[in-house]
């Protein structure tokens, strides 16, 4: 059994799955970083909003206070239901080669 196989009890659990319609209109997203800040977990990934396209970082959470769980993960969303990249494409610079958001680690 891996290091973590014991939190989940050794089966896979997908968080945001893109063929499940609560994940939104095929977003796809990966390479989870996952920190705490103050009382509340946040998950930072790579992805596209829709599955193509340029890749842009996203962050998720559970509701404040929450246990750090595979379950209750909420992506951050728009007031119109559209994932909301953390920074938009106007805010690459040389440090991330003009638009390199593959990875938030």
């Amino acid at each position: 059994m891996g290091h973590f196989e014991h939190l989940l009890g050794g089966k896979e659990t997908k968080l945001f799955d893109p063929q499940d319609p609560s994940s939104g209109k095929g977003a796809e997203v990966l390479d989870a970083s996952v920190i705490k800040r103050g009382d509340r977990w946040w998950m930072y990934l790579a992805g596209q909003s829709h599955g193509y396209g340029a890749t842009q970082i996203y962050s998720a959470a559970p509701d404040p206070g929450a246990r750090l769980s595979p379950a209750g993960w909420k992506l951050t969303r728009d007031e119109t239901g559209e994932l909301m990249p953390l920074a938009g494409r106007s805010a690459s610079r040389a440090w991330d080669g003009n638009g390199g958001r593959h990875c938030p680690a």
